[in-house]
This record gives C-alpha cells, structure tokens and sequence, in this order.
C-alpha cells in the first residue's frame, strides 16, 4: 500500500529511512520535517513545499517534483535520477553530492545552490534560472562562480 499524504501540513516529522516507494506527497506543505535516507521513488511530491527540510541521501528516483517549493533544505547525496523538478523553485539548497542523472530541469529556478560534488548529467536543462552557485566543498560562500560551469565540465550547456 503506497502512503496518501497529498495537501497534508507536516511540522517536525520525522519520516528518515521511511520506505514512501510511489507515495502521494503532491501539495504537501512540510516544515522542519526530516525524510533522511528515506524511499521516494517514484514518488508525486508536484505542488510540495519543503522548508527546512533535510532529504539527505534520501531516493527520490523518479520522483514527480513539477512546481516543488524547496526553502532552505538539503538534497545532499540524494538520488535524483529520472525526478522531473520543471518549474520547480528551489532556495537555499544543498546538492552536494547529489546524482541528477537523467533528471529534468524545465524552467527551474534555483539559487543560492551548493553543488560540490555533484554528479550525473541532466536529461534536460533548459530555460533555467540560476543564481549564486556554490561550487564549495564546505558550502561556506568561499567558491559562488558562475552558473554556465554547472554542467559545462559534463558535456551539457545551460
């Protein structure tokens, strides 16, 4: 049975290591809530918005992220692989060490970004937004360039 908490308002949860294999997330409005190491594949998060929220190393393979509101949280070392974040707006967040391997970008808006160690070559980029971007080990503002190089040194232009 796949979880159902579309349009639900979580503060302080704590769904680390949680298998939510295909669970319905669309809408949902998530605060200080924890989902590290947890099982998001294939996963509708459409509509969502997360503020400090933490994802690390969490598996959102497939993931329907479209229009996803992410504020001040972290993606770091996450499987983002094949996940759709067209017109997604993410702020303040950490994909260091993050896989986004066949992910879409479509008209997303991201910045500030910390993206050390990153990895994997987007399916599609285009049409984004991208401001400040921290290319840093220890995400302290030491080493913002410019967004060209994101996955310039990939093969792929912006």
């Amino acid at each position: 049975m796949q979880a159902e908490l579309s349009d639900a308002d979580l503060q302080d949860v704590d769904f680390s290591d949680a298998n939510l294999v295909g669970a319905r997330l669309d809408g949902v409005r998530a605060f200080s809530t924890v989902f590290d190491g947890a099982l998001l594949e294939k996963a509708m998060l459409a509509k969502a918005g997360l503020t400090n929220t933490t994802l690390r190393g969490a598996t959102l393979k497939e993931a329907d992220c479209k229009r996803i509101y992410i504020k001040k949280s972290s993606l770091r070392i996450a499987d983002l692989r094949n996940s759709d974040f067209s017109h997604a707006l993410l702020v303040d967040v950490d994909l260091r060490g993050a896989n986004v391997a066949g992910a879409v970008f479509y008209k997303t808006r991201m910045g500030p970004i910390q993206v050390y160690g990153m990895t994997g070559v987007p399916a599609k980029f285009q049409d984004c937004g991208i401001e400040e971007v921290d290319f840093s080990e220890a995400a302290d503002g030491s080493a913002i360039q410019e967004a060209t190089r994101l996955f310039k040194e990939q093969g792929q232009e912006r």
